[in-house]
């Protein structure tokens, strides 16, 4: 109920304010690359759309909770020496607000999974049975033995089983077969065993569904998240070598692109994931270089060189020299490092509008910094609302979307609360662009060419 009335509120905030014309129609790419019969599409939904409700599936009792936590424990001691290396440093798997969702089926015959997008994770991972603790999900759970091309990773597969990387952890316990255990920064975590079995991609671009026989994925018999996210599991996109792109490999070309709608459009706005080259307006796209590290701690994840953040097209606030900062579609709002956040903060309230007032001291979740702005002012607000841009190293500047400056928390009578949509990220050296920051544009990452590509667009496709 929270999350419909937030976008109520965004909706209602959007139709007062005026709306930016978007250089890329997703819809038109999408028609484009139909006609030249390349690529395939996949459905991107927010969380609130109303056909992902959450299905009553029984709730974790506390006694069923408090028995995964020793196996968490015996995880850690038993497979590494330092703990932090494993719990992934970006991605929330208990996330309060800005999921984006996708659908694949998995099995002969398919069965329908209902995925968070998260360019931050490597290994796809979904509930099944017998699925001992599993907090509440939108869809059935995956049957392995309904499923007869579904096989288990056995411990001697060394080139699966080995595999670990930040936040993921492939390993043998006992028995022959491989088992995983995915760990997340809010205490979330999932486990069970590494399998493969034929994923069934279903396009909206047109043509047949694509299959990918034994694709690698995990078999999840324990899901405690702290804040259910009602997916299934998690769509690995990054560049490890057990993500779905680095699996479809060059049949796609090593390239994928993502397009989120922003919350405002309609609570049934539907975006895109596109793999594949898509027909894009070159022109309009702007182009920076990713890393992709094979560092202990940051593996695979997607490396941008961000220099700062300019305010107004003029003041611009340094990132300090060397900072890592990563794209994450499964992180909700861009999370920096507290030096950094506190001069982007401080930048931000000396350019704010005079109708947005500081409400100092308040806060929502995990943003520190919230306004209060009276119902008269809306439209001025957006007028006058300061213009934020990501500043790259190598001179590319992307324009961070208005309605991914400030989130819309609450409505009262006569005046509305809103906060900067941009978390502080303590101690943690790692920097985070999230996906609230990338609504409405079509963000294209070219694995092959080490390159990510942004541009303005329209991301509704129906």
């Amino acid at each position: 109920m929270m999350i419909l009335l937030l976008l109520l509120l965004l909706c209602w905030i959007s139709d007062a304010s005026p709306v930016a014309t978007a250089s890329i129609d997703a819809k038109l790419v999408l028609r484009d690359s139909a006609a030249r019969g390349g690529g395939i599409g996949f459905k991107a939904i927010h969380v609130a759309a109303p056909q992902f409700r959450v299905k009553a599936n029984p709730s974790p009792s506390s006694a069923a909770q408090k028995s995964l936590f020793p196996y968490s424990a015996h995880i850690f001691q038993q497979h590494t020496k330092n703990p932090a290396a494993l719990r992934s440093s970006t991605t929330t798997l208990g996330r309060k607000f800005g999921e984006y969702y996708t659908s694949i089926k998995l099995g002969s015959p398919g069965q329908e999974a209902i995925l968070i997008v998260d360019t931050g994770s490597e290994l796809t991972w979904l509930k099944c049975l017998p699925c001992k603790v599993c907090a509440p999900s939108v869809d059935t759970i995956y049957d392995a033995a309904r499923s007869v091309s579904y096989k288990p990773v056995t411990c001697n597969n060394s080139q699966l089983c080995s595999n670990s990387s930040q936040g993921t952890y492939a390993y043998c316990a006992r028995g022959s077969q491989c088992q995983f255990a995915a760990f997340y920064g809010d205490g979330s975590f999932s486990y069970g065993s590494l399998s493969t079995d034929t994923l069934i991609m279903e396009t909206v671009v047109g043509g047949k569904p694509v299959t990918v026989q034994d694709f690698a994925f995990g078999c999840a018999q324990g899901d405690l998240e702290l804040v259910p996210t009602g997916a299934s599991g998690i769509l690995g996109l990054n560049a490890g070598k057990m993500a779905l792109p680095m699996q479809l490999g060059q049949r796609f070309g090593w390239k994928f692109s993502h397009c989120f709608p922003d919350r405002s459009s309609h609570l049934n706005s539907t975006g895109v994931v596109f793999f594949g080259n898509a027909e894009l307006p070159h022109e309009q796209v702007q182009y920076t270089s990713v890393a992709l590290t094979n560092s202990e701690l940051q593996r695979k994840f997607y490396h941008v060189a961000l220099k700062g953040v300019s305010i107004n097209s003029h003041e611009l606030v340094l990132l300090p020299r060397g900072s890592v900062v990563i794209l994450d579609s499964g992180s909700s709002f861009s999370s920096f490092v507290r030096p950094f956040h506190s001069q982007l903060r401080e930048a931000f309230l000396k350019h704010r509008p005079p109708s947005l007032k500081h409400l100092e001291g308040d806060s929502f979740g995990d943003l520190g910094t919230c306004f209060k702005v009276s119902n008269d002012d809306i439209d001025e607000l957006h007028r006058t609302l300061p213009s934020l841009s990501l500043v790259f190293e190598d001179g590319v500047t992307i324009g961070i979307p208005s309605i991914g400056v400030l989130l819309p928390v609450a409505r009262y009578q006569n005046h509305v609360k809103m906060c900067f949509a941009f978390e502080d990220g303590g101690p943690n050296p790692v920097n985070v662009i999230g996906n609230y920051q990338q609504q409405n544009l079509w963000v294209e990452y070219d694995i092959q060419r080490s390159r990510v590509g942004f541009a303005r667009a329209s991301c509704v496709i129906d």
